[in-house]
């Protein structure tokens, strides 16, 4: 079955597994660069809407001390004879638990949620991420009391010719490869222009994750070899359509000023279709940056740590690829974060929640510590450390699905990245071993606080790959995860 990646897969659950608007430019936001709007109180049409979504502040004040008014209050931007910042929604950057992608909600002059917008990377991968709106683009939402947006998307399709081009460029485009739009009426060179910007990117991704330069030349001629080939692409087919739906619950676990979910992604044929052409989770976590801290004492915080644990096999003799995955979850899950922005995460209890399958089946016990820093992806060095025994049982692999490839040792396992091992245009620490094998892993902590209380997130990644058989044979077991919890 074809499948249109819209969101990477962290858990294929079903058909294809088992089972107002921001621009283009970068996305981060810059405290005291929001112009003035209307506030409103809780009780509000907006910020009862917004509820349905999650469960944060639809609107903070700061003041020019940082002093933290929230709501419930009334009046303007001008409050009680002060003059306050308003922050809203759409300031809030929320990041993707398994990609490197952000989710940016759009509101209304009220303040209400109306739109939400995917954003990628458009830089080249070798400095500091910059993000733009992604071909995806901007779900709108289908009514002031749901959780839910859709879109239709348009996929073309095209074929690159590999002849003379060096395989360390050739491998990356094989078969046909697809670009979305939101019209099924692009000219000849709005396609070309698309297809263009999407050959770009890959080669620069390319570039970016050789250890050295010696490929450059290379991929600089396979780049302009296709480059030509799309100038003389001079018709294509019809698009195909799909309707998406994404839905984003917030886990509502109290958190004013942060937030953690899953976005859920359905692609169909149709809107009344019954046959799912994609169906995923991705987790997301994010928070009023404008409010961040590191605090001053060590703090804890208990909360819910919620993730998808993600199973991949390809290449194997019986040509049986395996693409599956489950969520947990962790309702004691504890994360203490120190005044030198050193944190440290337990999980010891990530079950399948009811109305899954594998339901009440667990997962590895998973430690993450994060060393001295700013709590940002490659501030403070991250070690990994997984314990106990995992029972969930995969839907085609059976009870060794979503056991680590590298395996477990009694006294757990343990992964410390150093400072080489950071991976700029993957975004995350890699340590490939001599035995075939190769870890990955991310941690991002972040403290919020109005001035009296403090809320905590982290996101966290971390897989285990093996290869074999000259790289044909792949094993792959991760996990994508985020943490939400109050002091």
């Amino acid at each position: 079955m074809r499948r249109y990646a819209i969101l990477t897969s962290v858990l294929a659950l079903a058909a294809c597994g088992g089972g107002g608007g921001h621009s283009g430019s970068s996305s981060s936001i810059v405290p005291g660069d929001v112009p003035p709007r209307a506030a409103f109180t809780s009780s509000d049409a907006a910020a009862l809407s917004n509820e349905e979504i999650t469960s944060m502040d639809s609107e903070i004040l700061v003041d020019s001390h940082g002093r933290v008014t929230s709501l419930p209050r009334s009046g303007s931007v001008n409050y009680d004879g002060k003059s306050y910042t308003s922050y809203k929604l759409d300031d809030v950057v929320f990041k993707l638990g398994g990609e490197d992608s952000r989710i940016i909600f759009d509101i209304d002059n009220e303040g209400k949620i109306v739109s939400l917008g995917k954003y990628d990377r458009v830089d080249d991968f070798t400095d500091e991420p910059e993000y733009g709106i992604s071909q995806e683009g901007v779900f709108t939402r289908t009514s002031d009391d749901t959780n839910e947006f859709t879109k239709y998307l348009y996929i073309y399709g095209y074929t690159l010719n590999n002849d003379g081009i060096d395989s360390v460029a050739a491998d990356h485009f094989n078969g046909t490869m697809d670009i979305m739009a939101d019209s099924s009426n692009l000219s000849v060179d709005e396609i070309q222009a698309k297809i263009k910007t999407s050959i770009n990117r890959r080669i620069d991704k390319i570039k970016a994750s050789q250890p050295d330069n010696n490929n450059d030349n290379a991929l600089e001629e396979a780049r302009a070899a296709y480059m030509a080939q799309v100038e003389g692409m001079n018709s294509f087919d019809s698009p195909t359509a799909v309707y998406a739906k994404l839905i984003v619950t917030g886990e509502d676990i109290g958190l004013k000023y942060a937030d953690l979910g899953f976005a859920e992604l359905i692609v169909k044929d149709s809107p009344t279709s019954s046959n799912n052409l994609e169906h995923t989770f991705t987790p997301y976590v994010g928070g009023y940056e404008v409010l961040k801290v590191i605090p001053s004492e060590a703090t804890t915080f208990t909360g819910t740590a919620i993730a998808g644990i993600d199973h991949k096999k390809k290449g194997y003799t019986n040509n049986t690829n395996v693409e599956e995955g489950v969520l947990v979850r962790d309702d004691t899950a504890v994360l203490t974060v120190r005044s030198d922005g050193s944190s440290s995460l337990e999980m010891n209890n990530l079950v399948v929640p009811t109305g899954y399958t594998q339901a009440g089946q667990h997962w590895y016990g998973v430690k993450v510590e994060k060393g001295a820093g700013d709590g940002t992806v490659k501030s403070g060095l991250p070690t990994f450390t997984i314990s106990g025994e995992n029972t969930i049982v995969g839907e085609k692999e059976g009870v060794n699905a979503y056991n680590l490839p590298s395996g477990v040792p009694a006294a757990g396992l343990v992964k410390s990245f150093e400072t080489d091992d950071w991976r700029e245009h993957e975004q995350e620490y890699v340590i490939s071993g001599n035995d075939n094998s190769r870890f990955s892993g991310v941690a991002e902590t972040n403290v919020y606080s109005n001035g009296s209380e403090m809320e905590a997130t982290s996101r966290f990644s971390f897989g285990n790959e093996v290869h074999s058989q000259d790289n044909v044979e792949h094993n792959e077991v991760a996990i994508y995860g985020a943490f939400g919890g109050k002091h």
